[in-house]
This record gives structure tokens, sequence and C-alpha cells, in this order.
């Protein structure tokens, strides 16, 4: 599924998976199941759910998916401020990486996941990380700019440029719009952060206008009423 997470088709989909489906071979529903338990978890993970270890168990135990445990590791251990696990499933995953490129595309595409968690735990050496490698991924493939800008916008939040983090916003919301594309939620919050900090910012700047108008006003007055 593409586009906007469809979070309960989803479970219904791995609940018909757990058992055997006519027609289809092991191997295919086995990968079919693994692979959406797996989305599941990551985006339950991202909004600090501690239910995913048991799926991370699974995919660990399976050769070819134990890269994506590690990933899932590494998300839920982020939402919730373990930055020690955090480290030690990073690490882990790399070097399973290194031995299988089998579930690469799916590493890849759960970056999203990763970025929110990263995002939320303000970790801008995380985010500055996850720039650098998104930014050689998109000079190949171009569908990978939303994310690139997404990724920006939330970095330039944090380092607190949120006009700059707005321009990334914009540019991103460009290729990705809100209901129809996976970055287009995230976008839309950042822009929203960004919109506020910017207010917070222009609103004593607003107020020593005002001041200023007010006692230019009153010392006014006063040399009329002098004259």
């Amino acid at each position: 599924m593409r586009g906007c997470f469809f979070l309960e088709p989803r479970q219904a989909l791995v609940r018909r998976l757990s058992e055997p489906v006519a027609g289809m071979d092991p191997i295919t529903q086995n990968g079919a199941y693994s692979l959406s338990s797996f989305y599941i978890q990551l985006e339950l993970a991202s909004r600090g759910s501690e239910g995913g270890l048991g799926t991370a168990e699974e995919l660990e135990a399976a050769p070819m998916y134990a890269t994506l445990g590690k990933q899932l590791r590494l998300v839920a251990a982020l939402s919730q401020g373990d930055f020690e696990g955090t480290r030690r499933a990073r690490e882990e995953r790399e070097l399973l990486s290194l031995q299988s490129t089998f579930t690469d595309q799916h590493r890849e595409t759960s970056v999203r996941w990763e970025a929110v968690a990263i995002y939320r735990a303000a970790d801008l050496l995380g985010l500055k990380q996850l720039i650098q490698a998104q930014t050689a991924r998109a000079a190949r493939f171009p569908g990978a700019q939303p994310l690139l800008h997404m990724l920006r916008a939330q970095y330039l939040l944090l380092a607190a440029e949120p006009e700059r983090s707005l321009a990334e916003v914009h540019a991103g919301r460009a290729l990705a719009p809100p209901l129809t594309h996976a970055c287009g939620r995230e976008l839309a919050r950042v822009e929203t952060q960004a919109r506020l900090a910017l207010d917070r910012v222009a609103k004593p700047v607003r107020v020593r206008i005002a001041l200023k108008r007010s006692f230019e006003a009153c010392s006014s007055t006063r040399a009329t009423r002098t004259d």
C-alpha cells in the first residue's frame, strides 16, 4: 500500500495471512506476512508503542528479514528514548545489511519512520546522517526527493531556522501531496510546527512595534497640548 498509511487494512491483511491461504504458496505467504507485520509495527513503534518486539524477534529469526528486525528495534528504541538500544540496533543493522541485500528496498523505505523517531528525539546528528545518505540516493533516484526535503525541513526546524524549514516543506509538498504521498503527512506536520515557531518569533516584534507606535502617539498628543 502506498500513499497514506492504512493501518487497519494492513492489520486485517496480517490476520488473514496468519492462516493458510488457498492458492498461495507458503514462501510467498510468509514473505507477505513478514513485510506487512514489519510496516504495521514500524508505524506503531514510531508512535512510542512497545508492542513490536515480538515481531522484531520473528524477523530476526529469519535470515532474509533479520535486517528489518533490527530496523524495527532501532525505531522502537528511538521512540522510547533508549539511546543505548538505538546505538546497538544501528550497529547490528549495518552489519547485517553488509551480509544480505535482500531487504535493502524495504530498509530504504523505512527511513521515513526512522526520521520521524529521530526528529521527535531532537537528534540533530542523527538527522544529518540521514540527510547525507538520502542526498546520495536522491541523486540516483528522483523519487527519493520528497523524503530528502522532509529530512531537511525537520533538521532546519530543530536548528531553529523555521523560514528555511518552510522552504523545504514547500519544495517537498510540491512533489508529495499530503493525502497521496507517504511523506505528505509528516511534511504537513512540520509545516504547522514551523509556522508556530515563526509566530512565536514574530509576536514579540509585533508587540514592540505596537508599543513604539503607542509611545509615539502619546508623545505627539503631549506636544500638541503643549502648543
